[in-house]
């Protein structure tokens, strides 16, 4: 074996020490009180501090600004940090992660989840390799569930083992941590680069369904969207309950279970609305194109909706009156798919993106982890919306937690049949047991794209994804009569079956899509499903 000779860097993490104002060099997101405060310290007189009530599966944290600290490629870091805790529930963690020139993140390294309960200051400490595009480093400080977390007395640096000169031996490996979670490329939400350059080459060589779906959307959906009004929940509406105009607030829209409310005020909704669907078909335009205009655009709605201080949402849901849990996440997502479909454009103010993504983190926090024990469609779409918002932020955590509970859901939700038996009673029940399973499938097709299999997951006894589909193929298909309530038969979700028919080619699903007629629609957040997903 070589001895080896180890060169750490200087100290990379700035404010090292928190004794000036560290919200110059660092942020915060999450639910809690984040504050620089005197009150305990491991060195010096200050430090920063995390208090939070946030439920079991949440973190809040204190982050490095993302551009703050370069980096550089294929080197080993070494990060740590002095943390103090009192009443944590689960843990507090160390994590450096990095970034390319764009502000895409490459990956990270998590410390171990030592730092729980009530613990005087201890050195917590993680080690990594940057990837080999890597621009910037982020070192963050996170506390996860509810308790009080210190920090103070971080340490950024990076070495390089170099071999002494011995002829005869060979250098031992240095060992470094395995990079947790999944690719955060982008665009790779619904799709990724190679699946956008098969989708031109079909259309560019005329093949059917693609060619005809492509000039519908373009001719039709594209120039809507362009012409789309700037939308803001300070635009229009009623004042929310809470006074604060940027607060969502959309009135309870049914009167009875199914029956809407017409004169309810949905404002905020309405506008939603617009901006999700003008962003995802703005994107996909981009995507397809190349052409700047429609991602200057996007940019203009995304902005106007969760970026400039006038016009933004408050990246919370609200509760006001009984309102929808569900109408954000229906609406929303679709702006992160187009999003993450024009991510790498190089005319989105990076400042402005990071923002965005900002908003991102704190709108899905916002929503909680807690689980419902009947669960109904709210909590599909609860779990795309955390899995969807995780594509933007980079989110591991979000991304398992959000995977898990869908394998969990699986049997509650499903009977042995592959009935969605908490939607049975509902007076739209075929409505909503589609409902559900079109979330579902979208969460799926979110794990496809980082290598997890939902599609032909199974419990032990088999059900699953395949099992829905197989169950309700022939009611859509109008092969056999719906045996429960359902009093709008005339609004149905097939645009499923045409990612159903993508991911196994049974005759029973392309029955449904040529029930429907292609090119199909997912009307609320994946937009031209036969363009992009069609078999």
């Amino acid at each position: 074996m070589n001895p080896t000779v180890t060169i750490p860097s200087s100290n990379l993490a700035p404010n090292s020490g928190f004794e000036t104002d560290p919200t110059v060099d660092y942020f915060t997101h999450g639910n809690g009180t984040f504050t620089w405060t005197t009150d305990a310290a491991n060195n010096g007189n200050s430090s920063t501090k995390i208090v939070s009530s946030q439920p079991a599966g949440s973190y809040a944290r204190w982050l490095s600004k993302t551009d703050i600290i370069s980096g550089q490629a294929n080197n080993d870091y070494s990060a740590s940090v002095w943390m103090k805790t009192i009443n944590v529930a689960q843990y507090g963690m160390l994590v450096i992660n990095f970034w390319d020139e764009s502000l895409n993140y490459l990956g990270g390294y998590e410390s171990d989840k030592s730092m729980t309960g009530t613990s005087d200051w201890t050195e917590v400490t993680v080690q990594g390799n940057s990837p080999s595009n890597t621009s910037y480093a982020r070192i963050e400080f996170r506390l996860y569930g509810p308790g009080e977390l210190w920090i103070d007395d971080v340490n950024l640096s990076l070495t390089k083992t170099i071999p002494t000169p011995v002829p005869s031996s060979t250098p031992t490996p240095v060992p470094t941590a395995t990079p947790s979670g999944y690719t955060s490329d982008h665009p790779g939400m619904y799709l990724n680069a190679n699946e956008i350059d098969a989708i031109i080459k079909k259309v560019d060589s005329g093949q059917q369904p693609w060619k005809e779906a492509y000039d519908k959307f373009m001719n039709e959906d594209v120039p809507a969207a362009l012409n789309t009004k700037i939308q803001s929940v300070t635009y229009g509406g009623k004042v929310p309950p809470s006074g604060d105009i940027h607060d969502y607030f959309s009135e309870t829209p049914y009167t009875s279970d199914g029956v809407y409310n017409p004169y309810a005020d949905k404002s905020d909704y309405y506008g939603a609305i617009a901006v999700g669907k003008a962003v995802r078909n703005l994107g996909l335009a981009y995507a397809l194109t190349g052409e700047n205009k429609y991602a200057d655009k996007a940019v203009q709605l995304i902005n106007a909706w969760s970026v400039n201080p006038e016009t933004r949402m408050n990246p919370k849901f609200t509760d006001f009156n009984g309102q929808s849990y569900v109408e954000i996440p229906i609406t929303l997502t679709g702006m992160f798919y187009g999003a993450d479909l024009i991510w790498n454009y190089q005319g989105w103010n990076v400042a402005d993106k990071n923002v965005f993504k900002s908003w991102v983190g704190d709108i899905s926090t916002s929503r909680g982890r807690s689980k419902e024990s009947t669960p109904t469609n709210y909590e599909n779409w609860k779990v795309l919306f955390v899995s969807s918002s995780a594509v933007i932020t980079g989110d591991n955590n979000d991304m398992d937690w959000a995977f898990q509970y869908w394998k969990e859901l699986v049997p509650i939700q499903m009977d042995e049949k592959g009935q969605m038996v908490n939607e049975l009673r509902r007076t739209r029940s075929l409505f909503y047991s589609l409902f559900s399973i079109n979330a579902m499938t979208q969460t799926a097709e979110i794990a496809r794209h980082r290598g997890i299999d939902l599609y032909n997951y199974k419990t032990d006894d088999g059900r699953g994804l395949e099992l829905a589909f197989d169950f309700h193929a022939p009611y859509l298909a109008g092969k056999e009569n719906w045996p429960y309530q359902e009093i709008r038969p005339d609004l149905f979700e097939y645009a499923t079956f045409e990612l159903a028919h993508s991911f196994k080619q049974k005759p029973s699903y392309k029955d449904v899509i040529d029930k429907a007629g292609r090119p199909v629609y997912e009307k609320r957040t994946m937009g031209p499903v036969t363009l992009t997903h069609a078999k």
